[in-house]
């Protein structure tokens, strides 16, 4: 596996907060975040509802499917600024390439990037669940 992902993306701010918008596959958004499951007691500031298998099966099937799909942009938010480096273009610096260190985003006991909007669409995506090859199409997604 690559030790770095690169997508160009677009930079901008949404009332104070810097987010990268861009594409890339499902199955490389799934590597690189985690979900965030709200949990009262154990994670109280968790983002995500509980997963719901049947749900994301479904999400699962209708991407891999169909030949015609969409869905709205996946999203997800950095916890880590070490994560992530944007390379502005020479010509545009809103326009640039957006590295993600795929070391720091796969440790084991941190999210440093989370799923704030996108669980059940990536849950499968990354091919490594039995039964569930990785999903090599493109979607959108917005990185705050």
């Amino acid at each position: 596996m690559a030790k770095y992902l690169k997508t160009t993306v677009i930079k901008g701010r949404v009332l104070g907060v810097n987010v990268y918008r861009g594409y890339a596959d499902l199955a490389d958004l799934a590597m690189i975040s985690k979900p965030d499951i709200f949990d009262q007691k154990k994670n109280p500031t968790g983002t995500q509802r509980d997963l719901n298998q049947k749900h994301a099966k479904e999400a699962y099937e209708y991407v891999k499917t169909k030949l015609l799909a969409f869905w709205p942009e996946v999203f997800l938010c950095v916890r880590n600024s070490k994560v992530i480096k944007f390379t502005p273009s020479k010509h545009n610096n809103q326009i640039g390439t957006l590295t993600i260190d795929m070391s720091i985003a796969k440790r084991k006991n941190s999210i440093s990037i989370s799923r704030v909007d996108g669980n059940h669409r990536l849950h499968f995506a990354d091919g490594n669940f039995d039964g569930f090859s990785e999903i090599r199409k493109t979607v959108s997604f917005c990185l705050a």
